[in-house]
């Protein structure tokens, strides 16, 4: 039971809860999520060539450079789930992971990939850059934040049922509040903050 939403969860769960809550947030990490969507966005490409080069972009620049950031600081800061526990220590994976988003976004607008997949990489710019500004004072969740755009972007491209994915949202949200890695106001904050954004720089830019 949630006492007081800016604390961490006190109670316990089943050992099987505990690891559906783990593999949960595994494989909800942002650029996880990234890998099928930006494929599913790609198919809007031209020809099977831009759809290819504009997948490439994508993998290397949302999945294994933040990936390969995430795990190196993990280790860096002693932590052994694949997490960047501390709020403090995540100011240069998270300005990295920005860079690389940025370089996607370039490389994806110079070579005319799909506008929708160019839009979402800018959301990821956007997002990472805001969270590393909150992250000096907050540690606001950004496991709640990774899958708003993917599902904004899926909706925006093949239709308003997209939006029926948003139901793993709470599952994505518990699983991290039972692992006590964030608190339920980081967590509904992390997945507002996300919306707000992301409608945002899809209204201005399709």
């Amino acid at each position: 039971m949630i006492h007081d939403p800016t604390h961490l969860f006190e109670g316990e769960v089943s050992p099987g809860f505990a690891r559906f809550a783990k593999m949960v947030s595994l494989v909800s990490h942002a650029p996880f999520i990234s890998v099928p969507v930006f494929i599913a966005l790609n198919l809007q490409a031209p020809d099977t060539s831009m759809f290819l080069l504009s997948t490439v972009i994508c993998i290397i620049t949302a999945t294994v450079i933040p990936t390969a950031m995430v795990q190196y600081y993990s280790v860096k800061f002693d932590n052994d789930d694949g997490d960047i526990v501390r709020r403090e220590d995540r100011f240069v994976p998270l300005l990295l992971g920005t860079a690389s988003y940025l370089l996607g976004y370039i490389l994806l607008a110079l070579v005319g990939a799909p506008a929708v997949s160019t839009t979402l990489m800018l959301c990821y710019v956007i997002v990472t850059g805001v969270i590393i500004v909150i992250s000096n004072y907050w540690k606001i969740s950004i496991h709640a934040t990774g899958p708003i755009g993917p599902v904004l972007a899926l909706s925006y491209a093949y239709g308003p049922a997209m939006l029926a994915l948003f139901v793993l949202l709470p599952v994505i949200m518990v699983s991290r509040y039972v692992l006590r890695k964030h608190t339920p106001a980081q967590l509904v904050c992390g997945a507002a903050l996300g919306t707000v954004l992301t409608i945002a720089v899809f209204s201005i830019m399709l």
